[in-house]
């Protein structure tokens, strides 16, 4: 499989279209094809409808949801819970068993 790069600065329009014009050599036919924004070059970009970080967080829940995953928040602090006391386990064994709990 051929794969080319073609890096281009373009001015993106108000009406968000760009066209292409693909160099001869490219083969035709079908064709993954995959488009990086990665800002104005003056790295002043802001999009278009900025949200709250509450907003996104519910925006990728509904995501989330919608592709049928079952995490729930419990779930989550669950896995939290049980990491941090695996790594409560790990620093006991390198540092003795009296070291993670001692506070005086």
């Amino acid at each position: 499989m051929m794969t080319t790069t073609i890096r281009k600065t373009v001015d993106i329009p108000a009406d968000r279209r760009l066209y292409l014009e693909l160099p001869q050599d490219t083969p035709t036919g079908s064709a993954e094809i995959t488009l990086t924004i990665s800002g104005a070059a003056d790295g002043q970009w802001t999009p278009a409808n900025p949200m709250s970080a509450e907003d996104a967080i519910e925006h990728c829940r509904g995501l989330a949801k919608r592709m049928g995953s079952r995490l729930t928040s419990g779930l989550s602090l669950a896995w939290r819970l049980e990491d941090r006391e695996l790594e409560a386990i790990q620093y006991r064994r390198r540092h003795g068993n009296d070291a993670a709990g001692d506070t005086h």
